[in-house]
Formats: C-alpha cells, sequence, structure tokens
C-alpha cells in the first residue's frame, strides 16, 4: 500500500533536523576599474564563488572591459546555525576569461557572511543555536511572517585593482524554538 508524502512536511523535517535559519541570496552587480590583463588594455572578467572551497557559482564573463555588468546574476543557499564547524566565509576569485590559454586572476574579495548580517541587525537568535546540536532541533514557528535583511556593499578586490559591486539578502525567521533537548 502507497501512503501519499507530504513534500512540504518532509523540508520542515530537514529543516528542523538541520536547524535550519533562513535563506540567503548573493547578487553580483558589477565590478569597475578592473586590472588589465590583454591586450588593448582591457580584461574578459567573471567571477567565480567559493564556499568552503567549492565553486558554488560562476558568472559569464564579459568581454573586454575593465567595469563589467553582470545583469544582476545572483546564487542563493541556506544557512544553518553558526557553529566552529560551519564556514561562513565566501570567496570572490575575480578572473579574465580566455579561450585557449589559462584564465588569469585579477584577485579576489572575501566576505564573512554571518559578520556582515549581525552588522546589519540580524538577532544573534536567527544566526544560531545555543543549544547542542546533536540533542536537539530548532524549529520555526509557520505564523510568523520571516524578516528580510538587505545589504549593498562594495568589496575592494585584493592582489589586483578595482572593487566589485554585489547584494546580500537574508530572509529569516526570527521566532524559532528548541525541541527534543535530551
Amino acid at each position: 500500500m502507497l501512503f501519499p508524502i507530504n513534500i512540504n512536511t518532509s523540508i520542515q523535517n530537514i529543516q528542523l533536523q538541520l536547524g535550519y535559519c533562513g535563506d540567503l541570496t548573493i547578487t553580483i552587480h558589477s565590478a569597475h576599474n578592473l586590472k588589465p590583463v590583454d591586450r588593448g588594455g582591457t580584461s574578459d572578467p567573471f567571477i567565480r564563488i567559493l564556499r568552503n572551497s567549492k565553486l558554488i557559482h560562476k558568472t559569464k564573463h564579459v568581454l573586454k572591459t575593465l567595469s563589467p555588468i553582470w545583469d544582476k546574476e545572483s546564487i542563493s543557499f541556506k544557512i544553518l546555525p553558526v557553529d566552529t564547524s560551519q564556514t561562513t566565509k565566501c570567496i570572490f576569485q575575480v578572473m579574465d576569461w580566455n579561450a585557449i590559454l589559462d584564465n588569469i586572476s585579477l584577485g579576489e574579495c572575501e566576505l564573512d557572511v554571518i559578520e556582515e548580517l549581525r552588522k546589519l541587525g540580524v538577532p544573534s537568535s536567527a544566526l544560531s543555536s545555543n543549544e547542542n546540536t546533536s540533542n536537539s532541533a530548532m524549529i520555526m514557528n509557520p505564523s510568523m511572517k520571516p524578516s528580510k535583511y538587505s545589504l549593498d556593499m562594495k568589496l575592494p578586490v585584493r592582489n589586483g585593482t578595482g572593487e566589485l559591486h554585489i547584494q546580500v539578502e537574508f530572509v529569516c525567521q526570527e521566532n524559532r524554538k528548541s525541541i527534543g533537548n535530551d
């Protein structure tokens, strides 16, 4: 006999087990005054976003410019409660695209996501669990509306020139409670 599966309930159970905090979206708008590395004094820039040393997004490359516009390319992912095993930093590698040769680094930017969210005023309770996560879980009160935090940033490009213009948006459920604390 088959039993119907409620997908929403399954997702809530996964979030319950993981201690889900909210959704983070990083939007890449543009870069300005990048380092020229191609003949003619330009570059063909693109951005690689890494989290936990893993590539999570790559923008399209923009030909022959030092001030590319990416038309709001974005990546979204879930944020779990902050603990010592979770890396909250994102690395933005600014690269010059080459069709035949290896791509060339134009520099990089680093963003500590949780630190920036704290600066925005996101409550600590929305970002972490004071409970022992192996024995408890956090659930969200479905009657509460999520809170939305947004930050427009210009990050300086290290080991290169220029800056990267991004937007960070975090949607969290502030009213959570701990269950199963055995």
